[in-house]
This record gives C-alpha cells, structure tokens and sequence, in this order.
C-alpha cells in the first residue's frame, strides 16, 4: 500500500460547515485540501484516525473518493494566517495545535462554484457514478458510520468505452467519514437507517440485495494484512496512547465483514418501506473520471481527477 504524501499548509481559503469545523487550506504541492485539525470538537484525533483509515478502505473497494493527505501546520503559517481558528464556546477560540492534520483534497481548488453538495432530483438520474452509492452503503454499514452519507457532485469529462455514458456528466464524489466506527466512541452500533443517502431517490425503486453483491465481494477480500498496513501509515501523533484501541477496532472491522449482506439486507427492507421514488437507476461501475471541467485555468490536481477548459 502507498504512503500517503505529507504536505505544508501554505494558504488559508475559507472555512467550512460542520460540526468538525474544516478549513479549506492551500498547501505546497499547489492543491488545496478540506482539513481537519487534531484538536477538531468532533471527536479530536480520533475523528482524523477515522478519516484516515475510511479514504483508504474507500479507495481500495474502488468507490470515488478524494486524494488524502497529512497537512503540516508550522508556527510561522498560523501567525501568518490568524483565521484559523476553532469556536471553543461563546466567543471563544483556540488555535490548532502544531504538527499533522488530515486533508482531504477539494476537487474544486479554491472555486465553491465548481463543486455542489445538492443536485436537483430531476438531474439525479444525470450522475454517471451512481452505483457508487451501493458500494457506499456496503461501506458505511461495514464500518457502523453513525452519520448520513455525505456526497457532492461536479462536471467532468468521462473516459471510458463503456456503452451508455455520456462523454460529460455529473460524478459523485463521497466525502466525510469522521463518525464511521461511531466517531469518537471508536465502537459499532447497527441501525437500518444509518449511512444512507438523504436523497433515497438515488437508489431507484426497485433496489434489492443482489444489487450489492460485487460490492459486498469486494469487501469479503479486504484482508487483515490491508487493515494492519493502513494501521502502520497512521501518523504516530494521531494514535499515541491509544494503539491497542484502534487495533482492536481493526480486528473487529475485519470479523465483521461477515456481517455486511445482513446489515445491507435490513436497510434494503427499511428503504423498501419507505415511499416510492423514481429515477432510472442501473447500478453499474464507475467510469474512469479525467477532468473536472471548469472556465478557470487548467490546474492540475492528480491523476483521476484535473480541471480543465470547456
């Protein structure tokens, strides 16, 4: 498994909604990372171990999720940018603490207009990575995620042969793992109604258990040898103190995959439940994205994702 590169914040952006209190920073390699500082009022460094970890498994099951990254802060670029700050209570604010913090990478650099949270329900059926929204679920039960599934969407240019895809589309990116393992309390805790998408539309009317199964193969051939590699790319500062906990988490992440058609099985009857909702929806693999497209200057970002001119 690759080492995830370590980089240096270099620019304050804008801050970010949530409950962990994101900044949006540009770093030295020229991209700009959502981070999430050690001290976050989420659940601190474990919220960051969480992340860490979840990209990782994500990428490995092959569900669209940004490049990651360990984000330096060092005393001269806090000084140098006083807004970030964290809110401690009324009125009051700490500074993050010095040394790694999580980034994950903002396909849209530093432009909010290029990246949506929300597409209108008519333009659901429009998102050429749809099936990722499965492999999610199979994720996020896998994992006991305590928070709804976070996504957001952008244009891209789409490169594939696959019969069906438009050579432009909307593409979901899935984002905001902090409360998998039940955030801060690292522990698992089963309920149908847990990561899944706000907008049930996206999974069609018929959705059904065979929907899952190369997404539930797929997690059944993560082995112990992946999780315990992941554990040892862990930046020390986060897991300090707590190794044997976290280890213990990894152990019980990798019996419970047994455990994942199960916990699909009772979603699928809850969302059965629910009210019926439309949209065409064939569950499918994603193409591979290349371009973000964009009227801003070309500016590479890595190499699945890069912006480009229209």
């Amino acid at each position: 498994m690759q080492r995830v590169p370590s980089v240096n914040a270099k620019r304050f952006v804008r801050k970010m909604r949530g409950s962990a209190q994101a900044h949006l920073l540009e770093c030295d390699d020229g991209s700009f990372y959502v981070v999430k500082f050690s001290n976050n009022p989420q659940g601190g460094r474990r919220v960051l171990d969480n992340e860490f970890v979840s990209s990782l498994l994500m990428k490995r099951l092959g569900i669209h999720t940004p490049e990651i990254a360990v984000v330096n802060l060092g005393r001269d670029f806090l000084k140098a940018n006083p807004e970030v700050r964290l809110s401690q209570g009324s009125n009051q604010t700490v500074m993050p603490e010095i040394g790694p913090h999580f980034g994950s990478q903002h396909v849209g650099g530093a432009v909010p207009a290029t990246v949506f949270d929300f597409l209108p329900s008519a333009m659901l059926w429009e998102v050429v990575n749809r099936g990722d929204f499965l492999g999610v679920m199979a994720f996020d039960k896998w994992v006991s995620n305590a928070d709804g599934r976070q996504a957001v969407f952008y244009r891209a240019q789409i490169n594939t042969e696959m019969p069906g895809y438009p050579r432009v589309g909307w593409v979901a990116q899935f984002i905001d793992n902090g409360l998998a393992f039940q955030g801060r309390d690292w522990t698992f805790y089963d309920s149908p109604v847990q990561g899944i998408y706000m907008r049930r539309i996206i999974y069609g009317r018929r959705l059904s258990l065979r929907d899952f199964e190369p997404w539930v193969s797929a997690v059944m051939q993560i082995g112990q040898d992946v999780l315990d590699g992941i554990f040892k790319l862990l930046p020390p500062a986060w897991v300090e103190g707590q190794e044997h906990e976290l280890q213990r988490v990894l152990n019980q992440l990798y019996d419970r995959r047994e455990r994942v058609p199960e916990l699909l099985a009772e979603t699928v009857k809850c969302i059965q439940a629910m009210p019926a909702q439309s949209v065409p929806f064939v569950p499918r693999r994603s193409p591979k994205v290349t371009r973000l497209c964009s009227d801003k200057l070309p500016h590479t970002k890595n190499s699945v994702v890069a912006r480009c001119s229209t």
